[in-house]
């Protein structure tokens, strides 16, 4: 009857322990496949102008970190050097979507450039193609870039 016992004992702890599983989710760094380096063209909107500015051929590369988060750098001759560091990465119908926020410097000379802070948010589809905008609301009675590419490289 001991044995008997003993054997039901161990079969019952050998189905308990196969039966439980790690419930953890494998990481998925989704800035792996946001990252790239994106050309496209940029439209610039302001309060003091009905007609927007284009710009053409302008590109953006976003690089991937390991914890997951990226890393965004547009620069426009226009416009200044926009970069956000650590930006989190969220996927939605395979979609891709992305927000942050920094500081730009913008002036019509070096010597009169002023830094501005700047907000951006975009996203990536299936398709790769990147649609991003900035929004800049203290120069020009508040300015709006948006950047949509081709597909990505």
């Amino acid at each position: 009857m001991k044995k008997n016992f003993l054997w039901m004992t161990i079969a019952m702890i050998a189905v308990m322990c196969a039966s439980c599983s790690n419930n953890d989710d494998e990481f998925v760094n989704l800035a792996q496949k946001v990252a790239g380096n994106y050309v496209g063209d940029v439209s610039a909107t302001f309060k003091y102008s009905s007609t927007p500015l284009t710009y053409t051929d302008e590109s953006l590369t976003v690089t991937s970190n390991e914890d997951g988060t990226a890393n965004l750098v547009f620069e426009s001759g226009e416009w200044g050097t926009y970069e956000i560091k650590n930006m989190q990465i969220s996927e939605a119908n395979d979609v891709y979507s992305f927000s942050g926020s920094g500081a730009v410097s913008i002036g019509m000379e070096e010597d009169s450039k002023k830094s501005y802070d700047f907000t951006v948010t975009g996203t990536l589809n299936t398709s790769k193609v990147m649609n991003i905008t900035f929004s800049i609301p203290t120069v020009m009675g508040g300015v709006t870039l948006t950047f949509i590419s081709s597909e990505g490289k």
